[in-house]
């Protein structure tokens, strides 16, 4: 099995939103992580809070973030790219119109 980056691009989560909508489409997340994660498919992931800080060799800014930005990520293991593909298809927020971007993540060994 390979590691993929999931990057999942939308609208920022409301995670303590009390509507009934969004408290589903809340659930939606949920149940499709906890499914990843019993197929052994998911090793980390989560939203991303909606601040950010870029920085540089000339040092460190605040990065402003657009209304549609990069709000979560997922670190996934898949037998391919075309199957790791297939499962960022799954996810909620591509269903309402958000995107996902799959990015292979190679073994680098450390010593």
């Amino acid at each position: 099995m390979a590691r993929y980056l999931v990057l999942l691009e939308g609208r920022a989560a409301a995670l303590d939103a009390d509507d009934a909508q969004t408290r589903d489409y809340n659930q939606r997340w949920t149940d499709w992580a906890m499914s990843l994660a019993k197929a052994g498919k998911l090793a980390a992931g989560g939203p991303l809070e909606p601040t950010a800080r870029a920085v540089t060799r000339d040092g460190a800014a605040d990065r402003l973030l657009a209304e549609v930005d990069t709000h979560g990520f997922l670190l996934i293991e898949a037998g391919s790219l075309d199957e790791a593909t297939e499962l960022a298809g799954q996810a909620p927020n591509v269903a309402l119109g958000g995107s996902a971007v799959v990015r292979p993540v190679p073994d680098v060994p450390l010593g």
